[in-house]
């Protein structure tokens, strides 16, 4: 950990603006930030991968190479956006818990550490 830096801080910055789930790491908590960085890995892959097949359907719609601004909107306006807002749900869904446990937690071990329970 960085010196002077307070697990309460440190914890959900790391998951907020680094890594979710790095600040369950932080916490020491590696059994719950495993599955938390898998799937987020996961849920990105799934998106990026969903993303460019839109795009891509999108430009094979548009038929001119390189693709007519017009004709690829209009094309890009026949796909289905769903996968991407679910997937985009989960993802923000799981940054907060995130980000709300390990603050919790980060202030629950801090509070430990100075003999004070939590």
């Amino acid at each position: 950990m960085l010196p002077g830096m307070k697990k309460a801080l440190l914890a959900p910055i790391c998951s907020a603006f680094v890594i979710p789930g790095l600040g369950q790491v932080v916490n020491g908590h590696l059994k719950k930030a495993a599955p938390i960085l898998g799937a987020l890995f996961i849920l990105f892959v799934i998106g990026t991968v969903k993303f460019y097949i839109m795009m891509s359907a999108a430009m094979d719609k548009a038929k001119t190479f390189p693709p007519d601004v017009g004709a690829f909107v209009e094309s890009l306006k026949t796909e289905d956006p769903t996968a991407l807002w679910v997937l985009g749900s989960a993802f923000l869904a799981l940054w907060l818990y995130a980000v709300m446990d390990a603050a919790v937690w980060g202030a629950r071990l801090e509070a430990s550490e100075k003999g004070n329970p939590a």
